[in-house]
């Protein structure tokens, strides 16, 4: 979440102190800013991401469903089937099979 205020009358209600939440990170650059020092419109810029990364809707619509639907036809029992989950054994220190067996008594 980024918040900020921008000032001039050219940015008309974006004046005001504002927030929005992004997950892109892009760079614009240009040759010159204008009189007003401004790149370029943030509003276009918004929208101009947006339609650039629309093809990822791709991704989030169809083959995620998809590899779900994969894996319930090929691995109907789950992808870790006929495992038990056991934090105790989890944190337990492994044992070194070969020690053991130095460890038995001889005889």
């Amino acid at each position: 979440m980024c918040s900020h205020s921008l000032r001039g009358e050219i940015f008309g209600p974006a004046q005001n102190r504002h927030g929005a939440t992004y997950a892109v990170t892009a760079e614009f650059r240009g040759p010159a800013l204008d009189e007003h020092n401004i790149l370029l419109d943030l509003g276009w810029a918004k929208q101009a991401l947006g339609e650039a990364l629309r093809p990822l809707e791709i991704f989030k619509w169809i083959i995620i469903p998809l590899l779900l639907i994969l894996v319930m036809i090929y691995r109907p029992t789950g992808l870790v089937a006929f495992k038990e989950f056991d934090p105790e054994a989890i944190l337990r220190p492994k044992t070194d099979p070969e020690r053991e067996r130095d460890a038995l008594p001889q005889g």
